[in-house]
């Protein structure tokens, strides 16, 4: 049974990254990648707000942890409401000159893969989602077990997870605003940026602060890289034709960072946490130079593409 319900709730859990594409379809142009960031002032007020809400629910009723189920069921019942204020759906644009070979019917059905493998921004989203989600959740994940490991306290280990959550959603704050000034090329630049100098720190040592700063560098760069991944993503279709696209980067975000947390405690057990932090570095920092030489590459095919797909957007609201 707690295994039937952890898997409801992950499924649950699945469809709230949809919530932000729906925002940036929803959104005037111009204030798309505005749009993106503020969905995720959400996970600021919970990062916030659930350590604290966390450890009274489990002891609010007599048997520990029910209090916790009950909490997110009323949570999960409470977005019903907010889902049906909802007025309107997105309607599918035409696709981008050139990307439609189907016809006049298949112009207004969701983009398909054999479109989104031709555009650089939909394959940059296909690579920084899944690879920024992979390493957050490595270090998110062996974090508390190497503050047990090093002798921390108890309220440390709480600590690194609260102030990791802080750094993931706190920069939607600005983070946005940020993206539209500098694009999300130099943005996604900077979230990696960030993760290194985590990965850095970690390596260092596993005291309080090499741990703290870890934590909380791993938090902000992937909210800089995962706004950033957003928006190449969203660039890549026409208003409302990006269903599939969004489902295929959906989908291998959410196996590759199952698979970098399956991995986080063998990484643990044989790395330690130095050398684990080490690994960050093994893969962020060949990220970081494909960025750089495939987004400078591709930058001028990619902003082509999105004039072309922004300039379909009226055929849908005629």
């Amino acid at each position: 049974m707690l295994c039937l319900a952890t898997s409801l709730l992950g499924a649950y859990r699945s469809t709230g990254g949809y919530i932000r594409y729906l925002a940036a379809d929803l959104a005037p142009d111009g204030r798309k990648e505005r749009s993106l960031s503020i969905v995720m002032y959400g996970g600021l007020i919970a990062a916030f707000l659930g350590p604290f809400a966390a450890p009274a629910a489990s002891r609010a009723f007599a048997i520990e942890f029910v209090g916790s189920y009950a909490l997110v069921a009323l949570l999960g019942l409470a977005a019903v409401p907010l889902a049906l204020t909802v007025s309107r759906e997105p309607r599918a644009a035409a696709s981008p000159a050139g990307a439609n070979v189907g016809g006049e019917d298949e112009a207004a059905g969701p983009a398909t893969l054999r479109e989104g493998r031709g555009n650089p921004n939909f394959v940059t989203a296909l690579v920084l989602l899944p690879l920024s989600g992979a390493l957050m959740t490595l270090v998110m994940a062996i974090g508390p077990l190497a503050s047990v490991h090093a002798h921390h306290s108890a309220e440390l280990g709480a600590a690194l997870i609260q102030w990791h959550l802080v750094g993931m959603f706190a920069p939607a704050l600005i983070s946005g605003e940020l993206m539209r000034r500098i694009g999300p090329w130099h943005t996604s630049l900077t979230g990696i940026g960030i993760t290194l100098l985590g990965g850095v720190a970690g390596a260092s040592g596993d005291g309080a602060a090499a741990m703290m700063t870890a934590m909380i560098c791993a938090g902000v760069g992937w909210n800089f890289t995962y706004l950033a991944g957003t928006a190449f993503l969203v660039r890549s279709y026409a208003t409302g034709r990006g269903s599939r696209l969004q489902a295929v980067v959906e989908g291998a975000t959410g196996a590759v960072s199952v698979v970098a947390s399956l991995l986080s405690a063998t990484a643990f057990d044989t790395l330690g946490w130095r050398m684990s932090s080490v690994l960050v570095l093994a893969v962020g920092g060949p990220l970081l130079v494909w960025q750089r030489r495939y987004g400078r590459r591709n930058a001028t095919a990619a902003d082509a593409l999105d004039l072309s797909v922004a300039s379909a957007r009226p055929v849908a609201e005629a």
